[in-house]
């Protein structure tokens, strides 16, 4: 099977990825565009973020878009103002990868790239993705690339079931000195916590208990969801590197937090890992995996629309109102005021605005929505433009498309390091 790595590089990260695949049996095909952009690192940045942002392809010199005798393309590309560059714009506008196994590397300054997964999960059916944060500088990112060049392991057992359960016990000294009734004068404390991941039962569960009947415990059914999370991490592998502390670290006084961790899978016996909760002793792959399922967790808020100020401390619209919307182009730059008439448009969506005078239309973050009266305006209505549309919905609301840009390559990638 032939392998083929098309990408682009401005610094020099896309360059050290290709060498990485060069080792690995792959061809390499770099792009290169006509005109590249300028030297100078400001001008370079905020030309190069313009044009991504408005999906600007790039004139390629000499690019070759024949790819008939491979079966497996991986496309390299850095990221711009979170978009994918402009050279790889135009090689997915002439390439034809139909039939064709396609992964994506993708290396960017911040290791996220959200908006661009949404896109590429969108173009295609079934695709691979991998973040590296500058591997020129961080070189251990590429060992995230491992998981593109394993073959699928078809003795792969998946997990079914992961148990994790903390504790804490401690002792506050002095804490009940007041209370003459009571013979000790220090309150010793049990807090513990469960966290279940059940792949079969598609849930997720936590409960965390504070002191003597009090205990706080939430279940989130999730229909295919956690299928998807964990259907690819081998159950045989996951959590199996435990290191062991240092002698001389010196504990919290008067407190002693320990875990114990359930891996559960049809064929095999659970296994049963346990220690101090410290990071020197918590499996190498624990943090990655926990940190993970947080995010997931965390997709389907706790608390509902009954807590949500911005529902029950919202004012309503009035028909006479004008809907003001503040954008922003870039993070932390200058913000710009727009109107619309579509009050589905929310804080943190993507619009699409015209900008300067030839109206050019251009990406945008609201970042505040207000309803306004007539007399009441931030700005005079005969200088304010209006917004063309929403072209997104806000990363509050779960989408499969946000689903997998925020975990599913991500924790199929650490699950599968030695799979």
């Amino acid at each position: 099977m032939k392998k083929l790595f098309i990408y682009y590089s401005n610094t020099g990260n896309g360059d050290i990825v290709a060498d990485y695949f060069k080792q690995n049996g792959y061809d390499i095909r770099r792009v290169t565009p006509k005109h590249d952009l300028p030297k100078a690192f400001f001008f370079k940045v905020f030309w190069g973020g313009f044009l991504a942002t408005v999906n600007k392809k790039s004139k390629l010199a000499g690019y070759d878009n024949d790819i008939t005798d491979y079966d497996e393309i991986v496309i390299g590309s850095p990221i711009w103002n979170g978009k994918l560059s402009c050279p790889i714009n135009t090689v997915l506008a002439q390439t034809d990868f139909t039939g064709k196994k396609v992964s994506f590397v993708l290396y960017s300054g911040s290791g996220t790239a959200p908006k661009t997964l949404k896109r590429i999960f969108k173009e295609f059916d079934s695709v691979g993705i991998t973040v590296l944060k500058e591997p020129k500088k961080h070189t251990g990112e590429l060992k995230k690339l491992a998981v593109l060049l394993n073959h699928k392991n078809e003795n792969l057992i998946p997990v079914d079931k992961v148990t994790i359960k903390y504790n804490n016990e401690g002792v506050i000294k002095g804490a009940l000195k007041n209370r003459a009734e009571i013979k000790g004068k220090n309150l010793r404390y049990n807090i513990n916590e469960t966290l279940i991941v059940n792949r079969v039962d598609e849930t997720i569960e936590y409960y965390r208990n504070v002191f003597s009947g009090n205990q706080i415990s939430v279940k989130y059914h999730l229909d295919s969801y956690i299928q998807f999370l964990l259907e690819d991490v081998n159950a045989e592998m996951l959590f199996t590197k435990t290191k062991k502390a240092p002698a001389d670290i010196i504990p919290p006084e008067g407190e002693k937090h320990t875990y114990e961790i359930i891996v559960e899978a049809n064929g095999i016996s659970p296994r049963h890992i346990k220690g101090t909760y410290s990071m020197e002793s918590l499996p190498e792959d624990y943090a990655d995996f926990i940190c993970l399922i947080g995010k997931a967790f965390n997709q389907y808020s706790t608390w509902g629309y009954i807590f949500d100020p911005s529902i029950y401390a919202k004012p309503s619209r009035r028909k006479s109102d004008i809907i003001y919307l503040t954008v922003q182009f870039s993070n932390y730059g200058k913000t710009y005021n727009y109107i619309t008439d579509d009050d589905s448009i929310e804080e943190y969506d993507s619009v699409l605005v015209p900008v300067g005078k030839e109206n050019r239309e251009t990406e945008a973050t609201v970042v505040e929505k207000r309803y306004c009266k007539k007399e009441d305006v931030p700005y005079p209505l005969s200088k304010v433009k209006k917004v063309v549309r929403k072209i997104s919905t806000s990363a509050n609301e779960i989408t499969p498309e946000l689903i997998k840009s925020l975990v599913g390559k991500k924790i199929k990638s650490f699950a599968h390091r030695n799979g």
